[in-house]
């Protein structure tokens, strides 16, 4: 990307669609038709409406086979194409540090454990700053559904409980050990991301998943969420991701291939192919 312009020529669309089609699945697959004709979709617009359909139909078998993923993710960055040139929005990604309840959003993403519990973390700071009525809220969600526990890759949306959002989303990137993945954490973070597009929410405060009591590294963090920036994920405009500290962001930062620059935010963009 240079000033804001896109440039890839018909080969790059081509090969996107020579990936999708050779060999990596039965092509008997209605989703692989869908996300197909996406692709040769003329019009921006309704290609990301169709090429999103077609994600959250296949998606199970995408996060199965990381080499489809990112045939996906290039069909799909053609596609932000489109839109970028049209003049419409696209998500942007950005990377900063500090407390993430001072950061503005219209909802946010939070790690939870299976048994919902905010023992830690950004829902124990959530508890400390504007009480148990979000505690309250989960645990009556289980109650409701005569559930002990969830399982790893849930998300649970609570009303905001005082905290200045249209919902917090509380994604469950890890077992009941606390054991992690990288694929684990791309299931929540998509997972989050298709409920808050669902909310109609514009912008998006992400906490690292998994990186605290799940103690996975930010290295292991960025390689989950990185098939997912430049992908669209309308109607929401901006996806803040904030760490605690400049030497977490800087680490997750260099992860994702970007410099950390001196004012503490980044915007991520996707490397050209």
């Amino acid at each position: 990307m240079t000033n804001g312009t896109r440039t890839r020529d018909v080969q790059d669309h081509n090969l996107a669609l020579y990936q999708l089609s050779y060999g990596h699945h039965a092509k008997s697959d209605l989703w692989f038709y869908r996300i197909v004709g996406a692709c040769q979709q003329k019009r921006p617009v309704g290609k990301i409406s169709r090429i999103n359909q077609a994600i959250r139909a296949a998606r199970d078998d995408i996060l199965r086979n990381e080499y489809l993923w990112n045939a996906i993710a290039a069909a799909a960055d053609i596609a932000n194409e489109g839109i970028w040139m049209a003049g419409a929005g696209i998500t942007r990604w950005k990377l900063t540090h500090g407390d993430i309840l001072d950061k503005p959003a219209d909802v946010l993403v939070c790690s939870a454990n299976v048994y919902l519990n905010l023992s830690g973390g950004v829902g124990g700071a959530l508890l400390l700053r504007y009480g148990d009525a979000m505690q309250r809220e989960l645990h009556r969600w289980l109650a409701e559904r005569n559930r002990r526990f969830i399982s790893p890759g849930m998300v649970v949306a609570t009303s905001p409980c005082g905290a200045p959002y249209r919902a917090v989303l509380h994604a469950v990137a890890v077992d009941a050990f606390y054991q992690s993945s990288p694929a684990l954490i791309r299931s929540a973070v998509l997972t989050a991301m298709e409920m808050s597009a669902n909310l109609s929410a514009k912008r998006v405060a992400l906490a690292a998943l998994a990186t605290g009591y799940g103690r996975m590294s930010m290295k292991q963090f960025a390689e989950g969420i990185a098939p997912l920036i430049g992908s669209p994920h309308l109607p929401i405009d901006d996806v803040t991701i904030c760490v605690r500290t400049a030497a977490d962001a800087e680490e997750l930062a260099n992860a994702l291939k970007c410099d950390w620059p001196n004012d503490g935010v980044v915007t991520l963009v996707k490397e050209a192919k």
